[in-house]
């Protein structure tokens, strides 16, 4: 569990300090850009960067940032190890509010979601939610989906978070990197 408490730090840190800081840009999916990395790989708009990729005990985690405050992450498990959907949603609530100096979030509400991915539908989740930092409440959208490698080896269960008021921004862009990611 001790990589999850690296993966929920970054991820605190990188909402907590980016957050009304850099405005959004819309998702750049004319200029998109391919990352590709032992058995990774997706495409993902222009304006984004890869800002990590880290491996500790068999679980690789990765983060997709936008122009802005939008990040995607993606965490890739052997399928034999890979906790649940609904387990993933609520160990990232839990660990969101374990640092209180961070910024806090409510529980918000979750609503079932899918999406395609070529001829497969993934199933997902939606929590909307408020996160708090110092006197800021910035309403933001989280959503997180579970999918299978196509041989059934690796698992991936992934988390796009963005603050509402930019989520048309970024949306085209989490789905496109979603829908082209890759993991064997």
């Amino acid at each position: 569990m001790n990589m999850f408490r690296k993966i929920f730090a970054l991820l605190v840190y990188l909402t907590c300090f980016t957050a009304e800081v850099q405005a959004e840009e819309q998702a750049d999916l004319a200029n998109l850009m391919s990352y590709e990395a032992e058995g990774v790989s997706f495409e993902f708009p222009g304006n984004w960067q890869v800002v990590a990729d880290e491996e500790s005990d068999g679980v690789r985690t990765l983060f997709i940032q936008s122009s802005g405050d939008a990040l995607l992450s993606i965490t890739v498990f052997p399928s034999e190890y890979a906790m649940a959907l609904d387990d993933y949603i609520e160990l990232v609530i839990a660990n969101f509010d374990s640092d209180p100096a961070a910024g806090r979030r409510d529980r918000g509400s979750l609503t079932e979601r899918e999406l395609n991915i070529g001829d497969r539908v993934v199933e997902g989740r939606r929590n909307e939610f408020i996160f708090s930092f110092l006197s800021l409440e910035i309403p933001h959208t989280a959503d997180y989906y579970y999918i299978e490698s196509d041989s059934g080896h690796l698992a991936a269960l992934t988390m796009s978070q963005v603050a509402a008021a930019d989520l048309g921004k970024v949306e085209a862009g989490f789905h496109h990197v979603l829908s082209t990611l890759s993991v064997e």
